[in-house]
């Protein structure tokens, strides 16, 4: 990703390149779709495409223009900070299930759901969060699971591993972040990828330790409720947005307006 200056209006703007070259054609499907799932989407919590210039023909590239955020990944203020007060982190978590509600009512599921796939559109303390980087994103339909097998490792969601999913395998992974966020560890821990995937696949994770002392049950309510392994069980993007621990402490700037929720 390179930042550049449009020379119509002078705005900064953040370019990425799409290699097409040599690519087998499901590589570059991905990529077509990438493009379609980013010109559906219009909210205030996802970084906004721009503009699309096709040269695959001339250069092998496809540049997409975007919007640019200069605040940094939600990764790097979590490991500055080391862990969010529980205010801070509810309305964190807020915005990130106002733009993953958004995604389901299109259809779309991300599938690749990580602090570092949310960043700040600016340094400010109350900077706007968005979500990035649809490239391992499905636009799905309702009651047609889907198959590949995806996503990182610590966020992604047992039934994932098997192969066959819903949408609903992004709310695990928001259930994952609030976790790391107010625990500033993640809830599956281990030194390889195989010891962290037995864990997730079982569901093994506690609210132990002394970062727990002080969190409240709302909070772990919360949690749990996304941390179910059984899809069907784990509360949708609509119901937790209406959840006691997200409407704690209200709407105090107008900055997370709900609209469009369904259940």
């Amino acid at each position: 990703v390179k930042v550049a200056k449009r020379k119509s209006d002078g705005q900064r703007v953040a370019v990425k390149v799409l290699s097409t070259r040599g690519l087998p054609a499901d590589k570059i499907e991905e990529i077509v779709t990438e493009v379609k799932i980013y010109l559906r989407l219009d909210h205030p919590n996802i970084c906004r495409l721009l503009e699309v210039y096709d040269e695959s023909a001339l250069s092998g590239n496809v540049y997409l223009v975007m919007e640019l955020c200069t605040g940094r990944e939600l990764y790097d203020r979590l490991a500055m900070r080391k862990r969010f007060s529980e205010r801070d982190a509810s309305e964190v978590v807020r915005q990130m299930v106002l733009a993953v509600n958004y995604c389901h009512n299109q259809n779309i599921c991300h599938r690749d759901l990580k602090l570092e796939n949310f960043v700040y559109a600016d340094m400010s303390e109350k900077s706007r969060l968005k979500l990035i980087d649809f490239g391992l994103s499905k636009i799905f339909s309702r009651g047609v699971p889907m198959t590949a097998i995806t996503g990182t490792v610590y966020y992604v969601a047992p039934e994932v591993m098997t192969g066959k999913y819903d949408y609903s395998c992004d709310m695990w992974s928001i259930g994952v972040m609030t976790y790391m966020l107010l625990a500033g560890v993640p809830p599956f821990d281990g030194d390889t990828d195989k010891e962290i995937l037995r864990k997730v696949s079982k569901g093994m994770y506690s609210f132990s330790g002394p970062s727990w002392d002080f969190i409240s049950s709302s909070a772990r309510d919360f949690i749990t409720k996304l941390l179910q392994k059984d899809p069907a069980a784990r509360l949708s993007a609509g119901r937790a947005l209406n959840h006691p621990w997200l409407l704690r402490w209200g709407n105090e700037d107008g900055a997370w307006t709900i609209s469009g929720i369904v259940s």
